[in-house]
């Protein structure tokens, strides 16, 4: 019960840092399309300092759930599904619940359509290779190897915390902690972000029983929910937009497309980039690629209003 505790209030600080740095997949690749690649590149590398939680892991004998998976081209597929919902709805798993604490309440049906492609993907049922457990990521690497990579990652993102400008500072210093934090919550509960639990949401509502979000997943998402809604009172960035019938069937789409991306690819990208890609998972990484290509691909196509 403390770690839940301990859990929690971490979460609620990760919930405001993403509000208040405007956490988006979407963002960054705009920024980066605008040749400032520095948010995008900060936002890939967030997972890198949970070193210091898996070093803890180690050192007080606390077992880690370890996630992974081989490369299949579902998830190759999914990862750019999922990228271009994540375009057109104007922003990624995070910034979908952040916006919609912001007031919009078009994300509503963006979460709708997302659950709805989940049921529909569990209705069809076809196998997918690596699907088969929810063992996805299994480490390759040793966890010692693991662990001198993602520090000699969070060495370098420290230089730019010590020696880049001021706005700079705030940025890369942000991403170090909400790395931090990530990785503490995963020790925890490993299924902690957004997406996995809308995807324990989708498989409860179609198998029922122990398949629903469990307890520790509840208080977790309602405290990220709570730290992203304290920093929108206390920015005054809290404005209710109710949007229009057309706008709902838009994000009601976008939201399906992410859906069946997340449930192709294994996760969404909050879960891709804080949980998986820490583990040096190559399908992970690969997946976040295509996420990108897949949110790269739409805005220079449709270039959609109202992002991050």
């Amino acid at each position: 019960m403390l770690l839940i505790i301990f859990a929690s209030v971490f979460i609620f600080v990760l919930g405001y840092l993403a509000q208040t740095s405007g956490l988006c997949l979407v963002r960054g690749v705009n920024e980066a399309m605008a040749k400032r690649p520095q948010f995008l590149i900060a936002i890939l590398l967030s997972g890198s300092s949970s070193w210091a939680i898996l070093y803890f892991a180690q050192f007080n004998s606390i077992a880690i759930n370890e996630l992974t998976t081989g490369v299949t081209i579902t998830m190759l597929i999914g990862g750019a599904l999922f990228g271009i919902g994540t375009a057109l709805n104007g922003g990624c798993s995070v910034s979908t619940v952040s916006k919609l604490v912001r007031g919009q309440c078009t994300m509503v049906f963006t979460i709708i359509g997302w659950l709805l492609a989940w049921q529909v993907g569990a209705l069809v049922e076809f196998d997918i290779d690596s699907r088969a457990s929810e063992n996805y990521f299994t480490f390759l690497m040793p966890l010692n190897q693991r662990v001198l990579i993602l520090l000699f990652v969070s060495l370098i993102i420290l230089s730019f915390v010590l020696f880049t400008k001021t706005a700079n500072k705030a940025l890369w210093a942000t991403m170090l902690v909400i790395g931090i934090l990530a990785g503490f919550i995963f020790l925890v509960e490993p299924h902690w972000s957004p997406s996995s639990v809308l995807k324990s949401l989708s498989n409860g509502f179609r198998h029922g029983g122990t398949l629903w979000p469990n307890v520790a997943q509840l208080i977790l998402v309602f405290s990220l929910v709570l730290g992203m809604f304290s920093a929108a009172i206390y920015t005054k960035s809290f404005v209710l937009e109710p949007g229009n019938v057309k706008s709902y069937f838009k994000h009601s789409f976008a939201g399906a497309l992410m859906g069946a991306g997340a449930w192709l690819a294994g996760g969404g990208n909050d879960f891709q980039i804080l949980v998986a890609m820490p583990t040096l998972s190559l399908g992970s990484v690969l997946v976040v690629l295509c996420m990108l290509a897949g949110i790269y691909i739409t805005l220079k196509l449709v270039q959609p209003k109202n992002t991050c």
